[in-house]
């Protein structure tokens, strides 16, 4: 399935090569442009949406400027850059794994678009935050035992 947002962000990526963009200024500008609509309340699930495409149309323009040894497309979650290709070798298949593998495959995956529904997107989303609010319970389990990291869980 194609993409309509990737020869945009190609463009975009392309005109201003070198910087450093987050998601969220991309939307804004993809909205400006009027590639997605705009909405001031969008609810979870028409966020995932849109979060979804964006990535998807930067993980196939990842690939296909590798493949053609062009750029190095940079995606992590606080920015995406757009940077010469450092490795010369050709070898497209070193540098692709070693970007986050799992996401990759997820944003590449139409299938998890289409099944998702407003109710996975509230259990992702509920998953993200438990994950994230204990970490805060293993500093404070660090620091109550005086240990420090990495500490693997039998030692605390």
């Amino acid at each position: 399935m194609d993409n309509p947002l990737q020869p945009v962000l190609h463009r975009i990526l392309s005109q201003q090569f070198g910087r450093i963009w987050t998601e969220y200024e991309l939307i804004n500008l993809l909205v400006s442009k009027n590639h997605i609509e705009k909405s001031s309340d969008r609810d979870n699930f028409e966020l995932f949406q849109v979060h979804f495409l964006v990535m998807n149309a930067l993980y196939r323009l990842q690939r296909e400027l590798w493949q053609q040894k062009k750029w190095q497309l940079s995606i992590s979650a606080l920015e995406i850059s757009v940077t010469n290709c450092a490795d010369d070798s050709g070898n497209t298949d070193v540098y692709l794994q070693s970007v986050d593998s799992g996401l990759q495959e997820y944003y590449l995956n139409w299938d998890n678009f289409k099944s998702a529904s407003a109710r996975s997107v509230d259990q992702l989303l509920h998953g993200f935050w438990e994950k994230y609010l204990s970490q805060d319970d293993r500093v404070w389990a660090l620091n109550i035992v005086g240990a420090q990291e990495p500490t693997d869980f039998i030692e605390i």
